[in-house]
């Protein structure tokens, strides 16, 4: 007779979970950044804005720490993952051949557009997948709803500050990408109480 196989022990099932706490946590804090500069663009948009060096090393973690997890990611995490490193590697090999100051800035190209859509979409799937994967699937949507319901309520109710043109397009594209999150959630809310209502759902 052959031994059995040699269960998983606690810690190596404990480790994948707690970084996939961590990779939720540098999702969510990417938000919270954009947040923040949103609703104090003349003090914090140049340190948590979406160029700033802040907001590109907490993208990047998480970038690397999903490509990392992904033997424990579900579908949905695996593809978001994917989604978020194609177009970081795009912008960090462009900005590389076209001798721009920083990694991560714009390119002054047609290659932004296609960036600029796959971001937010591989950021949001990353983070709902993430969670799904930690079995937060149902609390994670709650709260990522609940978060981005206030944040979003709260960039609408405080007045914007005399600033200039492009702080301003920059206060309404993280409005605009807060709300996004905040339908996305709630789709997911609806998704997982249907999932739960039927036992059923893919990974």
């Amino acid at each position: 007779m052959t031994a059995p196989a040699a269960r998983p022990t606690t810690r190596f099932r404990t480790a994948p979970r707690i970084a996939m706490g961590m990779l939720v946590a540098l999702l969510v804090l990417v938000g919270l950044a954009l947040a923040a500069a949103a609703l104090a663009p003349r003090q914090l948009d140049p340190v948590l804005g979406h160029l700033s060096p802040a907001t590109a090393v907490l993208l990047g973690a998480a970038t690397l720490l999903g490509l990392a997890l992904t033997p424990w990611l579900g579908a949905m995490g695996r593809i978001g993952a994917v989604m978020l490193a194609v177009p970081i590697v795009i912008l960090l090999v462009a900005n590389e051949l076209l001798g721009s100051d920083y990694a991560g800035a714009p390119t002054g190209t047609p290659l932004d557009i296609p960036v600029l859509l796959l971001i937010p979409a591989g950021h949001l799937t990353l983070l709902f997948g993430a969670l799904r994967s930690a079995g937060w699937a149902r609390r994670g949507a709650w709260a990522v709803f609940a978060l981005t319901a206030v944040l979003s309520l709260v960039i609408m109710i405080v007045p914007t500050p005399p600033i200039s043109d492009s702080l301003l397009a920059n206060r309404t594209v993280y409005g605009a990408l807060l709300v996004a999150a905040l339908m996305t959630a709630a789709i997911a809310v609806l998704l997982e109480r249907g999932r739960h209502a039927t036992g059923t759902g893919l990974g």
